[in-house]
């Protein structure tokens, strides 16, 4: 089969048709053609390392599911099953797309590939890598140096036989090591388990935080998660504060144990725009002189226009005018200042909805909460 195989990929007589195509000398795809038929002939050789570096140059110039297949053979020759089998696979999956679109002549490559990740089953060795939950952020498992992805984890990885390295670590955790040793078609189980430095766990939950939301940690700002943000932090007093586009900043502060627990679940209230509560209080403002102003006024005039005690003076038309001025200034004056109490209220109803970066502290209700460990402190609620 494997001599059938490279049979197939010799008379392709290129990476893929696309590749061995017309085209000027020099350009991407004739020299992704020319590594593949080098990589051709050192595999003929033997020289399976010299192969994979000429058909990983190619595939970077030019993908191909000939090239990807003869690179799984050559992992496989190389006794690497784990990476073989993972390239089967996506030779595999490369050339049924091909093969969907109308390239009929990938189907045997297609087929070929099935064939080899069939055999090469029972000797490809897994590991799966179990992460608990509730970890930081920033969290993250290293697998021979590379990350793995979090869908990854608590999956079965193939690896090659040998020896790897995992290590884990995330903030306020302690780094995780271990090395396993893989035989061949062994499946292993590896638990990380970071132990957690000295600290209290804050779970701030925000499912419904509006895009643009900032958490600032101690003067310092902090990813935001879509549902749980887990924050690990020294004991000591600490600071929070939130902030989102629209809404009023919510401040917490509170001093932390060690192993403290706290879960908080803070309401983000829509702010009143500053600009409306200062147009309502210079309206009440502005009430409120005219009222005295208007007041002061009448009382000048009826002083000034009073006859002197004793004395009696006959009626005028003048008179008459300027009394009657004097009233709708008295009037007007009286209407205006229960007016102006009630602006005022409605500044300052909506000076406190409104944003105004005063310092708040709030206090969570607690309550105790027993664990396997001993006894923990929780808090929840506790914002508004």
């Amino acid at each position: 089969m494997y001599l059938a195989g490279l049979l197939l990929l010799v008379l392709c007589g290129g990476p893929d048709d696309a590749a061995a195509g017309p085209g000027a000398a020099g350009t991407p795809s004739e020299v992704a053609k020319t590594k593949y038929e080098q990589a051709i002939r050192a595999y003929q050789n033997r020289r399976y390392g010299d192969a994979v570096l000429l058909l990983e140059e190619s595939l970077r110039l030019h993908s191909s599911p000939n090239a990807r297949l003869l690179l799984g053979h050559c992992h496989r020759d190389l006794g690497r099953s784990g990476t073989a089998y993972t390239t089967y696979h996506a030779a595999e999956r490369e050339a049924a797309e091909r093969a969907r679109q109308g390239q009929r002549q990938y189907e045997e490559t297609r087929r070929d590939a099935i064939e080899n990740l069939a055999e090469l089953e029972p000797r490809v060795p897994y590991v799966t890598l179990a992460v608990p939950a509730g970890m930081p952020v920033d969290f993250a498992v290293l697998l021979d140096g590379l990350p793995v992805a979090p869908e990854g984890w608590g999956t079965r990885l193939p690896l090659d036989p040998g020896k790897h390295e995992i290590t884990a670590s995330g903030t306020k955790l302690r780094k995780f090591s271990q090395t396993i040793e893989l035989r061949p078609g062994k499946h292993l189980r590896v638990d990380i388990l970071s132990e957690r430095e000295a600290s209290a766990e804050v779970r701030l939950s925000l499912p419904d935080a509006p895009s643009g939301t900032q958490l600032i940690v101690d003067g310092l700002p902090s990813a935001v998660a879509k549902e749980t943000t887990f924050l690990y932090l020294d004991p000591g007093l600490h600071r929070l504060l939130i902030r989102a586009p629209g809404h009023r900043p919510v401040r917490w502060q509170r001093r932390l144990e060690n192993g403290e627990l706290v879960s908080l679940h803070p309401s983000l209230r829509r702010a009143t725009p500053r600009a409306a509560a200062l147009v309502l209080g210079g309206l009440s403002l502005a009430t409120l002189v005219t009222a005295i102003a208007l007041g002061a006024q009448a009382q000048s005039e009826d002083a000034a226009n009073r006859p002197p005690a004793g004395v009696a003076t006959e009626p005028s038309r003048e008179a008459f005018a300027t009394r009657d001025r004097i009233r709708v200034m008295a009037g007007v004056a009286t209407g205006f200042a229960p007016l102006s109490g009630a602006l005022a209220i409605a500044t300052v109803g909506l000076a406190l909805t409104a944003d105004w970066s005063s310092a708040r502290t709030d206090r969570p209700r607690t309550t105790a909460l027993t664990t396997l460990g001993g006894l923990r402190l929780m808090t929840w609620g506790g914002l508004p």
